[in-house]
């Protein structure tokens, strides 16, 4: 019962947080992986986040198998901003990656999908405005408190992440 009111907490937190965050368009988040100016190129910094990022996670079916290369503007998941090649999305939200067989319905357990860490160098990706990280199975980690230094950040999607704790 106590884990069902720390989860109904959290759920209920998440939503105070998305309540209050400002209202800022995503007009400028790209609506797939690949940036559209084809002279987009990644920052280092946040390549480098990204990557630490990565380290952290198991992908059984190697779905992150793009995230190779100098360009992270072209990764699976990943969105960067025309204007200044920042990245500004980071959509990994496990119903695009993992494969359910015959309709089945997530378990946080499936195999085929990510687990793992959530490394705090992705507060270094200071332009992120979109970060679904739905349905991976973060193992019961505390909550990271490290999001609350996204500023611009206007989506957040952290349903079935499996973290616990108080937000």
């Amino acid at each position: 019962m106590a884990n069902m009111n720390t989860t109904f907490v959290l759920l209920l937190n998440l939503l105070y947080l998305l309540l209050i965050t400002k209202s800022i368009s995503l007009e400028a988040v790209p609506s797939n992986s690949i940036a559209v100016n084809a002279n987009v190129r990644c920052i280092e910094i946040e390549r480098v986040a990204l990557q630490k990022f990565r380290k952290g996670l198991k992908d059984p079916f190697n779905r992150l198998s793009s995230w190779v290369g100098q360009d992270c503007c072209n990764w699976e998941g990943i969105g960067c901003s025309n204007q200044t090649s920042n990245v500004v999305k980071l959509d990994l939200g496990s119903s695009n990656l993992c494969d359910f067989e015959g309709g089945s319905q997530y378990t946080p357990d499936q195999p085929n999908c990510l687990s793992g860490k959530l490394d705090p160098s992705l507060q270094n990706l200071k332009y992120l405005s979109y970060l679904n990280l739905s349905n991976i199975n973060f193992q019961g980690l505390s909550f990271p408190y490290f999001l609350g230094s996204l500023k611009k950040l206007t989506f957040l999607d952290l349903s079935f992440t499996m973290f616990s704790g108080v937000v």
